[in-house]
C-alpha cells in the first residue's frame, strides 16, 4: 500500500476526500460522490411521492362542478350544463343550485317548456309543490324570447316591450330597429319606455292631424308628462273621438293650470267615449262620484262597457272588476272572453284556461 493510499482512508469526512485527493484520485472520488447523490435523490423522491401517485384521482365536488357549469352557459355550451346539473341532482335530488343550473341552460337554449317540465317535476317532488319564482324567471324570459320573433305583430311587440322592462338591451335594440322601419307599435312601446328620440318623433308626429287613431301614442307619451300644453290644446279638439278621449284620460293627472278648464270642455263632448274615459280616470283617482258611476258600468248589459270598466280598474276595484269579467268568459263574441280571460286570468288562471 503507498503511502497516498493509506492517507486517503484515513480521511473520514467524504466531502474533504474530494478535496485532498491527489490529482490521480480526485476524478475517482468525484464520480463516487456524484453516484451517491443521485442515487439518494432517487430514493428521496420514491418514499416522497410514491404513495401520492398510488392514490386514486379525488372526485369533484359539487362546487366544481356547478362552476364548470355556469362557464358552459357562458360559453353557450348549454347541453353541456345540463349534464353537469344532472349529475349532481342524480346525487342530490333537492339541490336548488343544481336545478337552478339545468333550468338556465335549459331556458338558454331552445328548450324553454323543457325546463319548465324540470320546474314542475322538482316543485313536486323535492318542494312540496311550493312555488319558487325565482327558477320561473328564467322559463319566462326564455319564452318571451321566442315569442319575440312571432310573426304576429302584437305578440312580438309585448314580448320585446316585456324583456326591455326587465333590462334586456337586445330587446331594445330589435325595438329601434323595427320602429325604425315604421313599427308602430314598436314606437309606442319605446315611448312608454322614455326613449327620448322615439318620444321626439312621436311628439312631431301629433302635432299634424292625420285623421288616425293615435291614442296609444297619446297615452304613451301622457305616462312620462310628455303631452306639451300646446298638443294637449290642438288633440283636445281633434276630430277622431279616440283621440279625444286619450287626451280627457290625460288630462285628469295633468298638474297644468289650464288642465281643468280643458277637462271641463271635454267633459260636455257628445261623443260617450270621451265620458267614459274621464269617468274612468277619475274614478282611478279615487273620486267617490266617478266611482259610483263606474260601478255601473261595471254591471252593464253592454259587454265592451263592462269590459272597458274591468280593464280601467282591475288595479282600483280588483274584485269588483272580476267579477264583472267573470260572465263574458263564455260570450259568443271570440275578443269579448279574451278580453275576460286576461282579467279573471291574473288570479284564477285556472277558470281563465277554458
Amino acid at each position: 500500500m503507498s503511502r497516498s493510499d493509506g492517507w486517503c482512508r484515513s480521511v473520514r469526512n467524504p466531502r474533504r476526500i474530494a478535496r485532498a485527493l491527489p490529482c490521480r484520485h480526485a476524478a475517482r472520488g468525484t464520480m463516487f460522490l456524484d453516484m451517491r447523490s443521485i442515487a439518494a435523490a432517487v430514493v428521496i423522491t420514491v418514499v416522497v411521492w410514491s404513495p401520492t401517485f398510488a392514490q386514486p384521482p379525488r372526485p369533484e365536488s359539487d362546487a366544481q362542478v356547478l362552476s364548470r357549469g355556469w362557464a358552459a352557459i357562458a360559453a353557450g355550451r348549454f347541453d353541456e350544463a345540463t349534464t353537469l346539473a344532472t349529475g349532481i341532482l342524480k346525487r342530490r335530488p333537492r339541490s336548488h343550485a343544481a336545478i337552478t343550473l339545468k333550468i338556465e341552460a335549459l331556458s338558454g337554449g331552445t328548450r324553454p317548456l323543457a325546463a319548465l317540465d324540470e320546474y314542475e317535476t322538482w316543485v313536486t317532488k323535492a318542494a312540496h309543490d311550493v312555488d319558487d319564482r325565482g327558477l320561473l324567471e328564467p322559463v319566462a324570459m326564455a319564452l318571451l324570447r321566442s315569442l319575440s320573433a312571432d310573426p304576429e305583430p302584437l305578440i312580438r311587440t309585448t314580448a320585446l316591450e316585456t324583456l326591455a322592462k326587465a333590462g334586456d338591451d337586445d330587446a331594445v335594440e330589435k325595438l329601434r330597429k323595427r320602429s325604425a322601419e315604421g313599427d308602430r307599435l314598436a314606437t309606442q312601446a319605446l315611448v312608454r319606455e322614455g326613449e327620448a328620440n322615439s318620444t321626439r318623433a312621436v311628439q312631431t308626429m301629433l302635432g299634424t292631424p292625420t285623421g288616425r287613431d293615435m291614442s296609444a301614442e297619446i297615452r304613451a307619451l301622457a305616462e312620462h308628462g310628455a303631452l306639451t300644453p300646446s298638443l294637449l290644446q290642438a288633440l283636445a279638439k281633434d276630430r277622431v273621438p279616440m283621440n279625444r278621449a286619450a287626451v280627457a284620460s290625460a288630462l285628469v293627472a295633468s298638474k297644468e293650470p289650464a288642465a281643468a278648464q280643458l277637462l271641463n270642455t271635454l267633459d260636455q263632448d257628445p261623443d260617450p267615449l270621451v265620458h267614459i274615459s274621464i269617468v274612468l280616470a277619475r274614478a282611478r283617482a279615487g273620486d267617490e262620484r266617478a266611482l259610483a258611476e263606474a260601478r255601473v258600468m261595471l254591471v252593464s248589459t253592454v259587454p265592451d262597457i263592462r269590459l272597458t270598466a274591468a280593464e280601467s280598474l282591475i288595479a282600483t276595484l280588483p274584485q269588483e272588476s272580476e267579477q264583472a269579467a267573470l260572465p263574458l268568459l263564455t260570450d259568443r263574441d271570440g275578443i269579448n272572453r279574451f278580453r275576460a280571460a286576461a282579467i279573471v286570468g291574473r288570479s284564477k288562471p285556472a277558470a281563465a284556461m277554458r
